[in-house]
C-alpha cells in the first residue's frame, strides 16, 4: 500500500524561541503546512489566563480543556481531531492509509528506539507520524520532526511504544480531517485580532463559574497571593510549574503569530509592525518564565510575596501596554 504523502512538510518557527512547541505541536503544524499552506493561524488569538483560586488557574476556559490552539485548528482550519480507540496499530494504519490521512501516534517515549536520551530510560508520551505503509515489508514511515527523524521502521518496533502510551497516558492516537476551509481574509484577521484582545483583557466571573480571566483575573491572582504565606504554599507552588509554563507559551504563541504578520507577503502587514510591539510581548513572555522559575525556587523559603506580587504588577501593565499597541498599529475600524 502507498501512503498519502510520504513526506509532510517541516514546519518553521519564526523566532528564536522554540520552546513553546511541543512534539505533538509540531506534528500538527507540519500537516496544516502541507495541506494549507500555513499553520501560524493557530496563535492568531493565543493567549489565556483562567483564574479559579491559587490551587487553581490555566489556560483553559473550562474543565473540557480545550486548548486554544486545538479550538482554531477546527474553528479557523475546519479541521477536525479524531480519536483512534480500541484498534491495534495495524488497523490504525490500516484505517488512516484508507483514508489518505496521516496517523498522530502517541507513543511511549521508553519504547522508541530513536529518542536515545529516553529508550528504556525514562518514561513519558511523545508524538510522531505516520505517513505511509509497506504492506510487504510490514513497515510504516515515520515522520518525527521533533526529534528529527524520518525512516521506515518495522510495525512490530512501533507496536510496543502505542501499546504502552495507551495503558496509562489517557490520551489517544488520532488522524485529523483534511481542511474544509481556511480564507486568511482581512475580515478573519481582524476578527481574531478582536478576540485576541478579549483574551487579554478578560472578564469578572459570569454565571457563578468562578471563573475570572485575562488581566481581570491576573490582578485577582495577584491580590490572593498578597494574603498568603509562601512558606506554607510548598505543594501547591509545585503545581504550578506546568500552569505557568502553558500561560508563558501562549503569549510566545501570539509573539509567533506577530512574526508571521511582519512577514508572510499574505499579510496587510508586512514590514510594518513597530521593534517595540515586539520587544514588549518578548519581555512579557520572558516575566511569566521568570515569575515561575523565581517562585519555583524559593518555595518554602520565603513567607513575603512582596518581590512575586511586583512581578505580577508588571506583567499587568506589560499586557495592558500590548493591547494599546495592538489597537494603535493592527485593528481597524
Amino acid at each position: 500500500m502507498n501512503g498519502i504523502q510520504r513526506v509532510l512538510k517541516k514546519s518553521e518557527i519564526l523566532q528564536d524561541r522554540k520552546s513553546f512547541v511541543d512534539c505533538r505541536g509540531i506534528s500538527i503544524f507540519s500537516f496544516l503546512e502541507t495541506y494549507v499552506g500555513s499553520f501560524h493561524w493557530v496563535f492568531s488569538d493565543s493567549w489565556g489566563f483562567y483564574y479559579r483560586g491559587l490551587n487553581h488557574f490555566s489556560v483553559y476556559r473550562d474543565e473540557r480543556m480545550i486548548h486554544p490552539f486545538d479550538k482554531n485548528i477546527e474553528d479557523i482550519y475546519g479541521v477536525k481531531t479524531q480519536p483512534i480507540r480500541d484498534l491495534s496499530l495495524n488497523e490504525a494504519v490500516q484505517h488512516c492509509m484508507g483514508l489518505e490521512v496521516p496517523l498522530f501516534i502517541i507513543a511511549e517515549a521508553y519504547y522508541v528506539p530513536w529518542i536515545s536520551y529516553d529508550y528504556l530510560k525514562n518514561k513519558h508520551p511523545h508524538f510522531f507520524i505516520i505517513t505511509d505503509y509497506n504492506s510487504q515489508k510490514n513497515e510504516v514511515y515515520i515522520i518525527d520532526y521533533y526529534m528529527k527523524f524520518e525512516e521506515w521502521v518495522p510495525l512490530e518496533r512501533v507496536e510496543l511504544s502505542y501499546n504502552a502510551a495507551a495503558e496509562y497516558t489517557g490520551e489517544y492516537s488520532f488522524y485529523l480531517t483534511k481542511p474544509e476551509k481556511f480564507y486568511p481574509t482581512q475580515t478573519l484577521l481582524q476578527s481574531q485580532l478582536r478576540s485576541l484582545l478579549h483574551n487579554i483583557q478578560g472578564s469578572e466571573p459570569e454565571d457563578g463559574n468562578g471563573v475570572y480571566s485575562g488581566i481581570v483575573g491576573i490582578k485577582k491572582f495577584k491580590e490572593d497571593l498578597s494574603f498568603c504565606e509562601l512558606a506554607s504554599m510548598d505543594k501547591m507552588i509545585e503545581n504550578w510549574w506546568n500552569y505557568l509554563g502553558e500561560i508563558g507559551g501562549l503569549r510566545e504563541g501570539a509573539l509567533e503569530f506577530i512574526y508571521y504578520l511582519n512577514t508572510s507577503p499574505d499579510s496587510p502587514y508586512q514590514n510594518q509592525i513597530s521593534k517595540d510591539l515586539f520587544a514588549l510581548l518578548n519581555e512579557t513572555a520572558n516575566l511569566w518564565f521568570s515569575f515561575r522559575n523565581v517562585i519555583y525556587k524559593y518555595r518554602g523559603q520565603e513567607s513575603s510575596t512582596e518581590k512575586y506580587t511586583a512581578f505580577l504588577q508588571k506583567i499587568i501593565e506589560n499586557e495592558e501596554k500590548f493591547i494599546e499597541m495592538i489597537l494603535k498599529e493592527l485593528v481597524s475600524g
